[in-house]
Formats: structure tokens, sequence, C-alpha cells
């Protein structure tokens, strides 16, 4: 297994091996701990939100990842897991309700719909703006460093959402 020799560095043992190439000393707990770091970097999470219990008594939960958005319905007894992948999305949609809001995330194939319930009104504009501006990202719209934390990259989709709809707000305007 190959991993960032940065990450080798750190452990600061190294070997010559016969060729005079210098070789870190890697643990098995470590090199799993690596793979396990890298893996988890391919698909961070940027945003949890639940339903509330006022309106199902076993809440809903909206998980939103780098590349997908997963949808987790809960009964009695079961839950069960819809996700669909940011590149499948063709539109989000937002219902205000008199308490609560819906968001709706549409796909592109009309199988891939997925609907979240009893969201607070500032949690769903939230998620909306989110997913907005992964979507951007995903069509390259906009351009995201792939080294900045999931929380730096959750802020910079809610701006680059809110900037991009702001924009088309004032181009419609400026037509009428």
């Amino acid at each position: 297994m190959h991993a960032n020799p940065e990450l080798y560095r750190r452990i600061g043992r190294e070997i010559t091996d016969p060729m005079g190439i210098k070789r870190p000393i890697l643990t098995h707990k470590r090199e799993a701990e690596i793979a396990s770091n890298s893996l988890q970097q391919l698909n961070r999470e940027l945003y949890r939100s639940r339903s509330s219990i006022l309106v199902d008594l076993f809440p809903d939960e909206l998980v939103i990842q780098e590349k997908t958005i997963s949808v987790i319905k809960r009964d009695l007894f079961i839950s069960s897991t819809q996700t669909i992948t940011i590149k499948d999305i063709g539109r989000v949609v937002y219902t205000d309700g008199i308490i609560f809001g819906t968001l709706e995330i549409l796909g592109k194939n009309t199988a891939h719909d997925l609907r979240i319930r009893g969201l607070t009104k500032a949690r769903a504009v939230t998620a909306k703006r989110i997913i907005e501006g992964l979507i951007l990202e995903d069509q390259a719209v906009i351009e995201m460093p792939d080294w900045i934390q999931a929380e730096q990259h959750r802020e910079l989709l809610l701006n680059a959402s809110m900037d991009q709809y702001k924009h088309v707000d004032t181009s419609k305007k400026a037509k009428h």
C-alpha cells in the first residue's frame, strides 16, 4: 500500500533497502489508520440535520456529504437509507410550511427523488443552499480546493450558492 510520504515522516523511523532507498517502517495498525483516514477524506460529511419529533415520532435524518446526499428513514423497528449522488440531482425544492419545511431533492431520473419533512425552516434552507453549492461545484461553475476542512467547505458552498442566486436575481430584474 502506498501512502503519502508526509505521513511516513511523522513516524520518524526509516530503513534503507538494498538499493539505498530510505523507506518508512509502518505497523499494520498505522497502515490501516492511514487507509481509513484517506477513505474518510473521499466523501466527508458537510451537514447533518434531523426532522422534528413533533412531525414524526421516529425522526428522519438528512446527511449531506461531498459526493452524496442521504436520507435515513426511521420506523419502529427498522431504518432505511436512500442515497443520491450529487451528479444525479436535477434540482432541490424547499416547501415552506407553517412551522416546518420540507426539502425535496429531485433527481434527473424520476426514480431518484428524496424527501424529508419536518426540518426547521432555517435548517431546510441551509441544507438547500449547501446542496445547490455542491451542484455548482459538480458542474464546475465554482472550484473548491481539495485541501480545505469540511467546515470551511460547507461555508464556501453556502456563500457560493447565495452569490450565484443573487447574480441570477439581479439579471432577471435588469431585463424587466
